[in-house]
Order: structure tokens, then sequence, then C-alpha cells
């Protein structure tokens, strides 16, 4: 709020840089359907994290790669890398927190 009036702000890319990121839209589908957190970087590279594991691309073909990766990991793995994930959800999910 600047006095009584709200101020939004937005970006403002150039078209250069919109289609670079554009290039993206697919990869961030497959992300967001196994459930990866992902983030646009200045100007346009893609971070990736995902069980733990990040990456910094400004390629998606390398993001496809290391999606492909952690696909491969073995059981064990996954079911490391969900645990540690779900311990460290227990404290700040109240539905996951033991009633006392």
């Amino acid at each position: 709020m600047y006095g009584n009036s709200r101020v939004f702000i937005f970006h403002d890319f150039s078209a250069a840089t919109l289609r670079k990121r554009k290039r993206f839209d697919e990869v961030k589908k497959r992300l967001r359907a196994v459930g990866a957190t992902y983030m646009h970087l200045y100007p346009a590279s893609l971070k990736v994290v995902h069980n733990g594991l990040s990456k910094v691309s400004d390629d998606p073909a390398e993001v496809e790669k290391f999606m492909a990766s952690l696909n491969q990991l073995t059981m064990s793995q996954q079911v490391d890398a969900f645990a540690e994930f779900r311990d460290k959800r227990r404290y700040w999910d109240p539905c996951v927190c033991p009633r006392g």
C-alpha cells in the first residue's frame, strides 16, 4: 500500500526473454506431474528441486535428462528421500503432526 492505494508490481521481460522462458513450458508440465519444485531464474534459466536434488539449467533438454536420472534412483534411495521429506514436513504441517 502506498497511501490509500494498492501498488501492483509486474514482471516486464523483453520478448526475447519470454521466448527463452517459454521453451520450458513442456518440461514444467512434466515437473508438476511428478511433484517437483521449480522456479525461473533471470533471465531464462530453470532451477529444479526434487527429492533433495537440484539442477539449474538454461536448456530444457538438460532438465529432461535430470528428471530421467531421478527416475533411475534405486528404490532404497527413493524411500530415504521420501522419509527425509516426510520428517521435515511433520514440523510444519498441522495435518501430519500427531495430536497430543
